[in-house]
This record gives C-alpha cells, sequence and structure tokens, in this order.
C-alpha cells in the first residue's frame, strides 16, 4: 500500500581476518525493518578510518537495490591482504539518498583483523658503558 510509512534501513558493522595476500570480501549487511511493496534504493560509499584505500581494502561506491518484498542485501567491500604484523583497522560504509525508506542506521564500521603476530621490541643495549661486543675477523691470505 503506497499510503503505508516507509521502512527503515539500517547497515550493520561487519569484521573479517585479513588474508596474507590477495584479496576477500567484507560482507555488509542492509536491512529493511519491514517489507516494501515498492523498489528500495540506497547509495553507499566507503571511507577510511585507520584503514587506507587502496592499501588496507579497495574503495567501492554504488547503488543497493531491493526489490519489493526484499528485506536484506549485502554490500561487498575487497578487503586487501598483507604479511604486516599490524593492529587492527576499521573503515567506514555510508549509506545516503535512499528511495522509498527512510535512513536509520546509515554508517556500519569495518574492522580488518590482522592476522600477522605482533613484532617484540628488540631488547635495550646493556647500561654497563664497559660492555663490549667482540665480532670475529677472518683474514684469508
Amino acid at each position: 500500500d503506497d499510503n503505508d510509512a516507509a521502512p527503515t534501513l539500517a547497515i550493520q558493522d561487519a569484521s573479517l581476518v585479513e588474508g596474507d595476500r590477495n584479496s576477500q570480501p567484507l560482507l555488509f549487511t542492509v536491512t529493511l525493518d519491514a517489507p516494501s511493496g515498492q523498489t528500495v534504493q540506497v547509495s553507499y560509499a566507503t571511507a577510511d578510518g585507520t584503514a587506507v584505500a587502496g592499501v588496507d581494502y579497495t574503495a567501492v561506491s554504488g547503488v543497493l537495490t531491493l526489490v519489493p518484498g526484499q528485506t536484506s542485501g549485502t554490500i561487498s567491500v575487497p578487503v586487501l591482504g598483507d604479511l604486516l604484523p599490524e593492529q587492527n583497522e576499521t573503515f567506514i560504509v555510508l549509506l545516503s539518498s535512499s528511495q522509498n525508506a527512510t535512513l536509520g542506521r546509515s554508517q556500519g564500521i569495518g574492522t580488518i583483523v590482522d592476522n600477522e603476530p605482533a613484532t617484540p621490541e628488540p631488547p635495550d643495549p646493556p647500561e654497563d658503558p664497559d660492555y663490549l661486543v667482540y665480532l670475529p675477523v677472518v683474514v684469508r691470505p
């Protein structure tokens, strides 16, 4: 019925353990709180947080379409694998310009969970000023 209140869109947070190479899709679920008799569309785009587009993930933007009766859809963001030990990193998927629905939760946080072990700090040199390190020297005739 066209006189019903428009349903509300919401995006969920998502996380993924980073791979060592290539890319893996991080899937964000977008939901409607009620089925609609109309086609619902919403624009989306990624934005950097501590994760950087082109280094940690591939920036995406576009329009998500939900056909009448459909109550959820997904947005896929490629996460780029690496071998660097680093902190977990985040980026945002932002929803905007919805048609036939109102925007509820419009920001989804994507967390890239690092899979490399943290690199231990090297030990400090001894405080003893008389501490010497001897290196062998090989002399060949």
